[in-house]
């Protein structure tokens, strides 16, 4: 049996300021690395055999930190990406409850529905996300995989693995640092379960 961890990276400030960074690519923060050097000592327990990462900075800092304590190969995979917010990206969940009540409003109720100008639609991401799921199932028998990405991409690949359509993403939150771990079997998934809620900041 084979495991596929699924892990939001650490910390930003931008995080901290409820602030929607899609595609921007914002550094960790001092929060943020600490969250990693955390999870850099759990995967020295547990080992892994990839770390596949998104290419976007706060991503690719939180794999990093991971590598050097564990030593397997990073590979960035456009893939797991961040969803881009469009017009909605670098503003605070706050700023667009005032100026998109509307818009705010669907997207936590019928998240699949929104349309924002320039903006991913919520399919696109869920197709992107699932796709990628399955193939890194086909890698998972060759030994343990750590996937590190972000907060929709993550939760878009969990609904992937319960066989749930996107809709259902705000079901399976993410913390920054949480840990999801996907169990394979013959390449099927066998069980899905949360090893951690987020290492404390």
């Amino acid at each position: 049996m084979g495991v596929i961890y699924l892990i939001r990276h650490g910390e930003t400030d931008w995080n901290r300021q409820e602030r929607l960074q899609g595609i921007t690519d914002v550094p960790l923060n001092r929060s943020g690395i600490a969250q990693g050097r955390r999870l850099a000592g759990w995967l020295s327990r547990v080992g892994a055999r990839y770390i596949l990462t998104s290419p976007l900075q706060r991503a690719r800092q939180t794999a990093m930190i991971l590598h050097r304590a564990g030593g397997c190969p990073v590979i960035v995979q456009d893939e797991l990406r961040e969803i881009d917010h469009g017009v909605w990206t670098g503003m605070t969940l706050s700023e667009i409850g005032r100026r998109f009540p509307l818009g705010l409003a669907c997207w936590h109720t019928n998240p699949e529905k929104l349309r924002v100008e320039s903006a991913e639609p919520l399919q696109q991401a869920y197709s992107r996300a699932s796709s990628f799921l399955w193939q890194v199932i086909g890698m998972a028998w060759r030994g343990d995989v750590v996937v590190v990405s972000h907060g929709v991409i993550i939760a878009l690949m969990v609904c992937a693995a319960m066989g749930s359509p996107s809709a259902r993403m705000w079901d399976f939150p993410q913390a920054n640092a949480c840990i999801q771990a996907i169990r394979i079997h013959r390449r099927q998934i066998a069980a899905l379960e949360t090893l951690d809620n987020g290492p404390s900041s």
